[in-house]
């Protein structure tokens, strides 16, 4: 049987991953690795372990108990804004290079790394796994980038029969995501009459709900492939600010007077992303409108209140 180990499984991601596995009958354990909120989930196929993954002894001891065949890696240091830059990046460089070695010495199967499209560099074109150059602007981007490489290396030269599928992770909202991130803030504030700050009225980013991300998790989960693969898990159409906004608004039936653009600048405004091996993955099925998506996401919030 499957031993599934993921990582950050009570954050964004891990969450709406959990979630939808709690929804398959596919037969595996699931070992959830949490550091301060732990979610409850009825199914006695998941166990939630508390533990600091900075700490390679209690790392080590987790691993080296579950002996795992499959890791999904989510987790990192990503407080809304401040993780660009902060030092803690280079920390959890360190840990997951640390987690992926034991991982490989206790025999592990598959390793499903969390990178980022801030691994490529943003000046050049459509974000492409094959053609764009991968040159960070961030700190964050560099340690993606540097792990994936030395993931590669070590797993080379180790000779470890272990496949590594990385994920270049885009833009996504949705359920249990932070109340900073750009939409669950945007429709707290119009809904609340508070100051909104915005970027360019044609800031775009291919924005896409985390379901699909959850979907791509548990099918490298659940299917065995013959190789290492690299990917961008991203949308790939771009809506600009000002429809987000006006379609929260419209929404909400709120149209508030102290939404100010341009306050803070984003470089670059519009950022388009090659997703089509993302697609592949689900033998070519279309993603469902970013709108449609959108106003679940609006109504869930409206039912909430």
């Amino acid at each position: 049987m499957k031993k599934v180990l993921i990582t950050g499984a009570s954050g964004f991601f891990g969450k709406n991953l959990v979630s939808l596995l709690t929804k398959s009958i596919a037969p595996a354990e699931y070992f959830c690795l949490y550091h301060t909120n732990k979610v409850e989930t009825k199914d006695s196929r998941f166990q939630w372990i508390k533990a600091d993954l900075l700490d390679k002894a209690c790392l080590a001891k987790v691993v080296n108990e579950i002996k795992p065949t499959h890791c999904i890696h989510l987790a990192w240091y990503v407080p809304p804004q401040k993780f660009w830059h902060a030092k803690e990046n280079i920390e959890w460089l360190y840990a997951s290079a640390h987690l992926f070695r034991i991982f490989c010495e206790n025999g592990g199967h598959m390793f499903v790394g969390a990178g980022t499209l801030a691994e490529y560099d943003w000046n050049v074109g459509v974000l492409d796994e094959v053609n764009t150059p991968l040159n960070p602007g961030t700190l964050y981007g560099q340690c993606k980038k540097s792990l994936h490489d030395i993931l590669q290396i070590f797993k080379k030269n180790c000779d470890y029969n272990v496949r590594l599928i990385w994920l270049r992770i885009g833009y996504f909202f949705g359920p249990d995501e932070s109340q900073e991130k750009l939409i669950p803030k945007i429709i707290r504030l119009i809904d609340k009459d508070l100051p909104v700050d915005l970027a360019a009225r044609d800031f775009r980013r291919p924005y896409l709900h985390v379901k699909y991300l959850a979907r791509l998790l548990q099918y490298f989960i659940v299917n065995e492939v013959n190789q290492d693969i690299t990917l961008n898990a991203s949308g790939s159409t771009c809506c600009n600010l000002e429809e987000i906004v006006d379609f929260i608004s419209n929404k909400l039936n709120k149209y508030s007077l102290k939404l100010e653009y341009d306050k803070y600048s984003s470089n670059p405004k519009e950022l388009l992303v090659n997703n089509d091996r993302f697609q592949n993955v689900f033998g070519g099925e279309m993603l469902k409108s970013f709108f449609l998506d959108l106003n679940d996401v609006v109504e869930s919030y409206n039912a909430m209140k």
